[in-house]
């Protein structure tokens, strides 16, 4: 899996004080990511972690991933999509 295919990813932490939060991927580099969840770490103040560190739930379409990578989506998108995502694995 490249560092691409995974923005707009939505990703859990398993490692750390945020384990188990659920976060969207916003930017990947050499073995580490850049995640937001919208609430605590807002998409203009992501959190780094290793790659290593997360578990990777489900990429995101297309759309989605083009507006992260063109930084054109808001806080309150990431947290009605990892919302979504929350009831529909219930």
């Amino acid at each position: 899996m490249t560092e691409n295919n995974i923005i707009g990813a939505a990703a859990v932490s398993k490692a750390g004080h945020d384990k188990d939060r659920s976060y969207i991927i916003i930017e990947a580099d050499k073995g580490f990511v850049w995640l937001c969840d919208g609430k605590k770490r807002k998409f203009e103040l992501p959190k780094k972690k290793s790659i290593k560190h997360i578990r990777i739930l489900k990429h995101g379409d297309a759309d989605f991933a083009g507006r992260v990578l063109s930084n054109s989506i808001t806080d309150e998108e990431i947290k009605y999509f990892l919302r979504h995502l929350e009831v529909m694995d219930v």
